[in-house]
């Protein structure tokens, strides 16, 4: 894999980090304070975004769970079959190997 320098900064990454943790406690002490400098006005967004995202999924999770130790599968009736036609488009790499993109907006209701 080729590495890129980044702009303005001298080396690679791994070159750069590989330093950082040989220069040692203190200097990752300082690199994390930067870094939460950096990050900070952005992390009410972030909430809201884990809220709204994996943290409510987990919850409703968590709740049909409970519903089904419960014996009440009533939440299952909540359930729809949708279809999404096989897209023309080209497959691509992705992290986990070969994609291909479905676009959620053409799915279809079955009865």
């Amino acid at each position: 894999m080729r590495w890129q320098t980044r702009r303005g900064g001298g080396g690679t990454w791994p070159s750069r980090a590989l330093a950082l943790r040989e220069a040692g406690p203190a200097a990752l002490e300082t690199f994390f304070a930067t870094a939460v400098r950096l990050v900070g006005g952005w992390v009410p967004e972030w909430r809201e975004r884990w809220q709204a995202g994996a943290l409510g999924a987990a919850a409703a999770t968590g709740r049909q769970l409970d519903q089904l130790a419960g014996g009440d599968a009533g939440h299952l009736a909540d359930g729809v079959m949708q279809r999404i036609v096989r897209p023309d488009n080209p497959r691509r790499y992705g992290m986990c190997g070969l994609l291909t993109g479905y676009d959620p907006a053409a799915a279809t209701i079955s009865p």
